[in-house]
């Protein structure tokens, strides 16, 4: 994806994050043009949204995102774990150094993959891995298009009275998956975020 699409994408999410009517907490984001020779996409999101601490993206597929300048803090529990004598130190048996989180979904990771430009989660402890995106700007352009549907076509009730995601939603989210993520990426993004 090159970094004129991805800009637009992020101008969008920028927009829609600043339109949606539920209560947000975190930071206000601000959208500014970054340079088109940045070819690291999680570095041109950072140069494109400028925000302190964190950024709450509401709704049902609710995250997150970390500031870049609390990203090493990300790491924490990930790539940078306690040893013996409980100092930080990192862990490269269960960890890439290239894997960086950046957003969180309740306790689980989302991280961006350096070496294939993806976006994967990984359920908190021993849970599995999960390849949500090919890049990031397909990743963030799938959520803002679930945050516009959640907002237009739900009016923002999409779980039942016993706070189970409505079936219609989820069928509703898999033609937005359909459109804009390969096939074989549909039961990961799925499982991650409404299982």
């Amino acid at each position: 994806m090159n970094n004129l699409k991805l800009t637009e994408i992020l101008e969008n999410f920028a927009y829609t994050l600043k339109n949606f009517e539920q209560l947000q907490l975190g930071s206000d984001v601000k959208f500014m043009k970054a340079s088109e020779s940045i070819d690291d996409q999680l570095s041109f999101f950072y140069e494109t949204l400028i925000f302190e601490k964190f950024i709450s993206v509401p709704g049902e597929v609710h995250i997150s995102i970390t500031s870049q300048e609390r990203l090493e803090e990300a790491q924490l529990g990930w790539f940078l774990v306690r040893d013996k004598s409980n100092n930080w130190v990192e862990d490269h048996e269960h960890w890439d150094k290239d894997w960086i989180v950046f957003a969180r979904r309740n306790a689980d990771a989302i991280f961006y993959n350096k070496k294939d430009k993806s976006i994967r989660g990984k359920i908190v402890g021993s849970g599995p891995f999960f390849k949500l995106s090919n890049s990031l700007g397909e990743f963030i352009k799938i959520l803002t298009d679930c945050l516009i549907l959640e907002k237009e076509k739900y009016h923002y009730e999409t779980t039942t009275d016993d706070e189970k995601t409505l079936p219609e939603f989820i069928s509703d989210v898999k033609q937005i998956l359909n459109i804009n993520l390969d096939q074989e990426l549909h039961a990961d993004f799925l499982a991650f975020f409404f299982e």
